[in-house]
């Protein structure tokens, strides 16, 4: 009695061994290996074959190219683009793992490693197009409505809420500068168990803030705009974003504006007493900052943006670039400069010969600076 128990349980160990039968093939007359372009591709053989434990065998050989046969579990799987190539993998770790992928057709697949320091690829080809169309449609098909081997599957995706907004899948706050600001957020949803990451047109966004408005709305993102805050205080915004009962709000915080350059023009070849040099002339307003002391500078560089270089220390900043400034204290809460000037002599540019320049203009005030576009100029 005891021989027959161990005879027996070693007979379910070794069925539970093998126990995976085959459910779907896709045949493949080209190979590829190590490369994908056609020119690399042999007649061969080449054949993949999904059993319904979800065990995948990747195979194939080609005179003069060797063979190859690759045997994973698929630990998820996602189809991409739009539902043109479906793509099964090992590990959940995208830079350490085993995947294939193949289009909708079966026309194609391509397996590569990426595991460990591993730069292995294969690929297959079938001429016949419309050879593995069923099979590989089908393989989609029970994926995207989780029936057959896909009955209870779990991708990464499905792990997710339903709702994910610039990467976050819950309440989030954004920092934006003070100044006019314009930036797509991206938004993913999903339905029931479908995993189809372009299918976004499902969501609703609002704003409860005049001044951050929702600029556009596509069906993959929406658009914020928001206006320049020159109150004096920090303000914040509720952008919404609604899907399936789910919400997620993110608050937005701005900064209040103290300064703002309108526009930045220079006059060379003009003389400060017996030096020549260029004068510098700034438009520019401040916001909230009566009786606060300010600088305004101008940093100059070569055109393709090295600094230059300061030798003397007279005209210069602490880390030795070429700079010159001057400062500033508003008498009125806002204040407008028309013509701020700088003067900025050619001899303390320090440069040997003709040469492409430029500068930028930048302000600071209680804490905060604001930069002017580059001025650029030729010096002789």
């Amino acid at each position: 009695m005891k021989r027959f128990v161990f005879f027996a349980l070693l007979a379910v160990a070794v069925m539970t061994a093998v126990s995976r039968n085959p459910k779907y093939y896709l045949y493949f007359d080209k190979v590829f290996i190590s490369g994908s372009g056609e020119e690399n591709s042999k007649p061969g053989t080449g054949c993949i074959i999904v059993y319904d434990n979800l065990d995948v065998v990747f195979e194939g050989s080609a005179s003069g190219m060797g063979s190859f046969k690759v045997d994973f579990n698929v630990k998820y799987a996602s189809d991409i683009f739009d539902g043109t190539y479906m793509s099964m993998s090992s590990a959940h770790d995208d830079e350490n793992n085993q995947r294939i992928m193949f289009d909708s057709k079966g026309a194609y697949a391509y397996y590569w490693d990426t595991r460990g320091n591993s730069d292995i690829s294969y690929s297959l080809k079938s001429t016949d197009e419309e050879r593995n169309s069923a099979t590989a449609s089908a393989i989609l098909e029970s994926f995207n409505n989780r029936t057959g081997l896909f009955v209870n599957f779990k991708s990464v995706k499905d792990i997710e809420l339903p709702l994910k907004v610039d990467g976050y899948t819950s309440d989030f706050n954004v920092n934006i500068p003070s100044g006019v600001y314009e930036k797509s957020y991206s938004v993913r949803t999903k339905s029931g168990k479908m995993v189809n990451e372009t299918r976004f047109k499902d969501f609703e966004v609002s704003s409860d803030s005049y001044w951050a408005k929702i600029d556009f709305k596509t069906d993959a993102a929406f658009s914020l705009k928001a206006e320049a805050n020159t109150t004096g205080y920090t303000r914040k915004a509720n952008i919404t974003v609604e899907s399936g009962g789910v919400k997620t709000i993110m608050t937005v915080t701005q900064p209040s504006e103290v300064a703002r350059i309108k526009q930045v023009w220079v006059d060379h070849n003009k003389f400060s007493g017996f030096v020549k040099g260029m004068k510098i002339h700034v438009k520019f307003e401040t916001y909230n900052m009566r009786g606060v002391s300010g600088a305004c500078s101008a940093y100059f560089f070569f055109d393709d943006g090295r600094r230059l270089m300061d030798y003397n220390k007279n005209y210069y900043t602490f880390d030795g670039q070429v700079c010159c400034y001057d400062t500033f204290i508003p008498p009125y809460e806002n204040t407008t400069y028309n013509d701020f000037e700088l003067f900025m002599p050619y001899a303390e540019l320090h440069l040997g010969g003709p040469s492409n320049c430029m500068f930028i203009v930048e302000l600071k005030i209680n804490g905060q600076a604001v930069q002017s576009e580059p001025v650029y100029f030729q010096f002789y």
